[in-house]
């Protein structure tokens, strides 16, 4: 069968002339008179389809232009000029079928001659992967089509498309070989029909060959699934290769190239190449529905073959023969395309097949996007099984979407999986619903939550409580969901629970009424006291909060932290974060804060004996950050507090860090996709420290480019010489702060060239310090002797400038307050010393040194300090 194929035609539009171009000039306009060839402009750009650009020029005399590109036209290609007037040339350049192609115009006068460059993007004809359009049924003959996109078509290119079917459902369907002349230039797509009727359920193979001119351009295999009557849309988990079988506990193999992962990464040609073994745990792929807009083609390409094309997600991974949702730190969600297959309104049925991750109970949806009501659409909190689940939709439409979904995308507990999708249109009933089974319950002191399994084809469910020492006296409720609380209920009482699965259509459908299944309430416990919140300090980008925290009740100090934005949504949490008697306030450092912006810090008192008490209600402080800081006069400064990883030494204040970094708080591994506290632990003791942001090989460039750009002429000389500089080491980034040096050498830091001075500039340094030291184990005293870090060294460590009351090697030597003289017990934290450092004929060159100890240079030598707030002003 032989088609012309029309479509849109997308070149660019012409420019018109302005006017008949007589004796060789084109429409003017007056100008002042110049002396010379002049013209507007010294570049041409073109589109790869035919199209017009234009350009002006000046002469007093004749001129002509011309070039050597034969793709290149002129009109008019010569003139006169009166040395006032504009005069436009109008430049056609022709459709271009090949690569880019650049040229030069040459504008001449009797004596004068100037150029114009003139470039052309490349034009090459090309067809995209190619895709299913519509559903295939049994038994129903079928209209689907096999669709292939175009671009930059010139007009005229001859297409033929073969194609080989297998796999199960493969019986009774055909597609012929299709042939079509691409009529007009531009963008498309090609639409050859499947021709049969499908007698097979179950997965289709199509193998394509796209020849181009008589030429094989492209040869690629795609799937689909062929459905009965009544099915709208199957999804088995047959595709899914990649990644570690969990629930067996057994390693798999995944694809190491990131977003650029194909579906043939794991062919026999390619395996050794991209494939690498993972752990039981890991998935076998990259989000498969991430916005890397460099990778968007090839990842929709990647979901297609894998039979998800039109689906929509995030945070969805592949394993073998199923898909995971959500990850350790998020909550993930997968929706299906619409519904396309029903018409009007129908009652639809959703079956499939998940287990939740081991540990993960965050609740887990099934929802109908865009039309229609979900019958049973939690899913249950069982672990480390496969459960069926069937879910009912009513007043289901053509627009509706199903939509999986952690109830809280941005917390961590959700994790869940799916395989073996089917949705269907709702079938009569020839039986009794099933009864509900796996009942399960959570009780408090005064309330029951029951759960059980969804039940296929029910429209509601009817259940009923009542006291196992009074079950005359029921309380019954109609629900939704295969859920349901029961509130208000006496402490440390025995109730009895049934549930039954009902059939609007037909009551005499419903399902037998569950057994009785016991449940008893709680004593009614007390609450902890409820900690009182408030601010401890605000800085730019920092905020600390701490707390109040009666222990009568118990000496274990453990909390849920958490912060909210002005609409109460949790921007981040921490659970069980432990206060021990080193540490005795309560505090809790939140970096990287928006600049004047409303946040609250919750606390919530967590018991360690849930027999005698509850945890306490959430005692909550709401306030505005800080504003930007003046910078008025500020040649440079640092405060650190956009590094946000590690503890917060300053204040003695537990902060946070992603996980991924590990224990030791690997700066190599920092990757700044993932710097947005979406993976992070509440597991930073206020002295834990990140690794030093200096060495050769303990910081990547990404975090160093993030948090340190100032200092980009070092990470030159560093990555150049692959060894440790000693003007700039062993500096450990805390939250808010920095911690100099190790048990065995100090640390020395030099400030980037002030190159905000244009002359010979006095300038004052200004920086606080404080001797290494930690509160005491056993009694959190603060006046803890500090033998290390007593001085802290400034010197010029290179361009001009002299030190006021510098020694005779040009170095200032101060000394640091210890926690007993700044009295650090009776403030509740390390009190710094401020340090003043006036400066004199400093310029753009001027680089100012900062050591702990007394010398001005690295040395062997036990002198940790922490430095904050480092400025230098004018």
């Amino acid at each position: 069968m032989r088609n012309i194929l029309k479509q849109f035609r997308r070149n660019a539009a012409p420019i018109p002339l302005l006017a008949i171009l007589l004796l060789g000039t084109g429409g003017c306009e007056k100008s002042p008179e110049v002396s010379g060839l002049t013209r507007n402009t010294d570049e041409l750009s073109f589109a790869y389809n035919k199209s017009t650009q234009s350009f002006s020029v000046r002469n007093d005399g004749r001129w002509t232009v011309s070039s050597d590109a034969e793709w290149l036209s002129f009109s008019p290609a010569e003139g006169v000029g009166d040395g006032t007037a504009y005069q436009y040339v109008y430049v056609t350049a022709a459709h271009n079928t090949g690569a880019a192609r650049d040229a030069v115009i040459y504008l001449r006068s009797s004596d004068s001659s100037l150029e114009i460059a003139a470039h052309q993007d490349a034009g090459f004809f090309g067809v995209g992967e190619p895709v299913i359009s519509g559903a295939l049924r049994i038994n129903s003959a079928t209209r689907a089509t096999l669709d292939i996109p175009y671009t930059k078509a010139s007009g005229g290119e001859q297409i033929r498309i073969t194609a080989r079917l297998s796999g199960e459902a493969a019986p009774g369907i055909a597609l012929p070989a299709y042939e079509t002349t691409i009529e007009q230039e531009g963008d498309g797509t090609i639409s050859a029909p499947f021709s049969g009727t499908p007698s097979t359920m179950g997965e289709l193979a199509v193998c394509v060959q796209i020849h181009i001119g008589g030429q094989l351009a492209q040869e690629s295999e795609i799937t689909t699934d062929v459905m009965d009557e009544t099915t709208l849309l199957l999804m088995t988990g047959s595709r899914f290769k990649w990644g570690g079988y969990y629930l067996e506990e057994q390693p798999g193999v995944k694809s190491n190239r990131g977003f650029e992962i194909t579906a043939e990464d794991d062919n026999a040609e390619n395996y050794d190449t991209y494939m690498v073994a993972c752990n039981y745990g890991d998935a076998g792929s990259v989000d498969l529905f991430a916005t890397n807009a460099a990778y968007k083609e090839g990842l929709a390409a990647f979901r297609a073959a894998r039979g998800l094309n039109g689906w929509t997600g995030t945070k969805v991974y592949e394993h073998p023969g199923y898909i995971k949702m959500g990850t350790g730190s998020v909550g993930g969600w997968i929706q299906t395309p619409a519904l396309d297959g029903l018409d009007g309104t129908a009652n639809i049925t959703v079956e499939f097949e998940f287990f939740r991750w081991q540990n993960d109970p965050g609740e887990v949806n099934v929802l109908a996007i865009d039309g229609g009501t979900v019958i049973g659409g939690t899913l249950p909190t069982a672990t480390h099984e496969w459960i069926k689940m069937s879910c009912i939709v009513r007043d289901a439409t053509s627009a509706t979407k199903i939509r999986w979904s952690a109830a809280n995308l941005s917390t961590s507990g959700s994790r869940f999986t799916l395989r073996n999708i089917v949705i269907s249109e709702a079938k009569a009933l020839k039986e009794p619903l099933a009864t509900p089974g796996n009942i399960q319950s959570t009780a408090t002191d005064n309330s029951l939550a029951f759960t059980w399994d969804g039940v296929a084809n029910a429209t509601a469910y009817r259940v009923t409580l009542a006291e196992a020492s009074r079950p005359q006296f029921t309380i019954a409720q109609t629900v939704l969901d295969t859920q349901y609380t029961f509130g208000e209920l006496a402490g440390n009482t025995e109730y009895l629970f049934t549930v039954q699965a009902l059939y609007e259509d037909n009551a005499a459908f419903d399902s037998p009424v569950s057994e009785p299944v016991s449940a008893t309430t709680l004593l009614n416990l007390p609450a902890l006291p409820t900690p009182a919140v408030q601010l401890f300090k605000s800085e730019r980008g920092l905020l600390v909060f701490e707390w109040t925290a009666d222990m009568t009740d118990q000496p274990q100090r453990i909390f849920n932290i958490e912060l909210r934005n002005a609409s109460g949504e949790v921007l981040r949490r921490y659970d069980r974060v432990t206060y021990t008697a080193q540490y005795r306030a309560n505090r809790f450092t939140f970096g990287k804060a928006a600049l004047s912006t409303d946040y609250t810090c919750a606390v919530q008192l967590v018991s360690t004996s849930p027999a005698d008490f509850k945890d306490s209600e959430w005692g909550t402080c709401r306030v505005t950050s800080a504003a930007a800081p003046d910078m008025a006069g500020v040649v440079f400064y640092e405060d650190f507090n956009d590094m946000w990883i590690a503890g917060d030494y300053a204040n003695v204040s537990f902060g946070a860090s992603p996980a991924y970094l590990g224990s030791t708080l690997a700066l190599k591994s920092f990757d700044t996709a993932r710097d947005n506290f979406t993976e992070e632990a509440a597991a930073c003791m206020p002295t834990l420290n990140a690794t030093d942001v200096f060495g050769p090989t303990t910081a990547n460039a990404a975090y160093r480019e993030t948090y340190w750009g100032a200092w980009s002429e070092d990470w030159a000389t560093l990555a150049v010489n692959a060894a440790a500089l000693p003007y700039n080491t062993k500096i450990y980034p805390c939250c808010g702060c920095i911690k100099y040096g190790t048990g065995s050498a100090n640390g020395v830091l030099t400030l980037p060239a002030l190159t905000k001075l244009e002359s010979a500039t006095d300038v004052t340094l200004t920086f606080k310090a404080h001797p290494y030291a930690v509160p005491n184990a056993s009694s959190g005293s603060l006046e803890v002797s500090a033998s290390e870090g007593l001085n802290v060294t400034v010197a010029i460590y290179s361009g001009a400038g002299s030190i006021e009351g510098a020694d005779s090697d040009g170095k200032v030597v101060l000394a640091n307050r210890t926690p007993a003289e700044s009295g650090a017990n009776a403030a509740g934290t390390f009190i710094f010393t401020e340090h003043t450092v006036r400066i004199t004929g400093a310029d753009a060159t001027t680089r100012i040194l900062i050591a702990s100890g007394k010398e001005a240079k690295f040395v062997s030598s036990k002198n940790r300090i922490w430095l904050d707030d480092i400025k230098v002003t004018r």
